[in-house]
C-alpha cells in the first residue's frame, strides 16, 4: 500500500511527523474509511497515541521505525533518512542536534554555508538579505544605482555598493565570468547562533518594515491582516502547526517560480497580548 507514497520525495521533509501525517492524508483520500485506528494498528499504536504524534504533541518511539518502514514501503535510503529525522526531532542537546542536522543535509545533498560570527553581520542591516536574494535571482547586473532603487524603501548607490562589497567579502555572493554575480551557496544556516541577539534584532527590523509597508506599498501589492482571539493552549498549538504547514507550502510554491521579478518577506507571528 505504501509503494506509491514512498515514491514521493521524502528528502524534502524536515519533520518525520509531517511524513506520517501526509501518508495518513494520502490513504484517507484513496479510502474514505481509513482511520487513525487502522494506521495505528500497523504501527503498534492506539488511535489516541497516533493522533497525538500526528498533532506533534508526542514523539514516535524509535522502536516503531521498522513498522513505519513496512507501512510506507520505504527503501533503505529513505528508511535511513526517516530514522535521522526522528532522532533529530527528538534530540535535546545542541551538540547532538547539530550533528544530526549536518547528517540530514548530507542525505538531502545540500552543503550549507555555515554562517560564522562575522557572517552574522548579514542580519545587522535590513537591506543585505534582500540584496542577496536579488543577486541570487539574477536581477543585479552590476548597476548599483538600479539595485538601490529596487529596494523598498530605496537606498543610495553608495549603500548598495557597500552591501555588494560586504556580501562579496563574506563569500555570500560571488562575481562570475563575464562580470555577472550570483550567490555562492543556496542554503545558509546560522546553527546555534539562530537564537543570538543579532538575529532577534533582524526579526525586529523585519516586523518594523512590515509596519512601514502599510504606507510605502500600495494595497494591491501587499496583504496584511490580524486576528485578536481568545483561545486555549490546545487551540494555540493547532494554530502553530497550521502556520508551520502554511510556511512549508509557501516555500514549495515559491521554489516553482520560473522568473522571479521581486523579493518579498512573509512574516508569521503569534504571541499573547493578555493571559490569565
Amino acid at each position: 500500500m505504501g509503494s506509491a507514497f514512498s515514491a514521493l520525495d521524502l528528502f524534502g521533509y524536515w519533520e518525520y511527523r509531517d511524513i506520517l501525517r501526509d501518508f495518513y492524508n494520502w490513504r484517507k483520500e484513496s479510502m474514505s474509511l481509513y482511520s487513525y485506528r487502522m494506521m495505528g494498528d500497523k504501527l503498534g499504536l492506539d488511535s489516541s497515541q497516533l493522533f497525538r504524534i500526528l498533532n506533534k504533541d508526542q514523539h514516535l518511539s524509535p522502536a516503531r521505525i521498522p513498522d513505519v518502514v513496512r507501512l510506507l514501503g520505504l527503501k533503505p535510503k529513505a528508511a535511513e533518512f526517516f530514522d535521522l529525522l526522528l532522532r533529530y526531532n527528538r534530540a535535546r542537546g545542541e551538540k547532538e542536534k547539530k550533528s544530526l542536522f549536518e547528517q540530514i543535509l548530507a542525505k538531502k545533498g545540500v552543503s550549507p554555508k555555515k554562517l560564522e560570527e562575522a557572517q552574522l553581520k548579514l542580519f545587522q542591516q535590513w537591506h543585505l538579505v534582500p540584496i542577496r536574494c536579488l543577486i541570487g535571482a539574477g536581477l543585479y547586473t552590476g548597476n548599483v544605482e538600479n539595485l538601490g532603487k529596487m529596494l523598498t524603501p530605496p537606498i543610495t548607490a553608495a549603500e548598495a555598493q557597500d552591501a555588494v562589497n560586504f556580501l562579496l567579502n563574506l563569500g555570500l555572493v560571488e562575481k562570475r565570468a563575464g562580470g555577472t554575480y550570483g550567490i555562492s551557496e543556496n542554503h545558509l544556516t546560522t546553527g546555534s547562533a539562530i537564537n543570538s541577539m543579532v538575529v532577534r534584532a533582524y526579526h525586529r527590523e523585519t516586523f518594523l518594515h512590515a509596519a512601514q509597508a502599510l504606507d510605502l506599498t500600495p494595497p494591491q501589492e501587499r496583504h496584511m491582516s490580524t486576528l485578536t482571539l481568545a483561545a486555549d493552549q490546545d487551540a494555540i498549538q493547532d494554530v502553530n502547526e497550521m502556520l508551520r504547514e502554511c510556511r512549508r507550502q509557501i516555500q514549495k510554491r515559491i521554489e516553482e517560480s520560473q522568473s522571479p521579478d521581486r523579493v518579498v518577506q512573509v512574516a508569521f507571528t503569534i504571541f499573547p497580548v493578555a493571559k490569565v
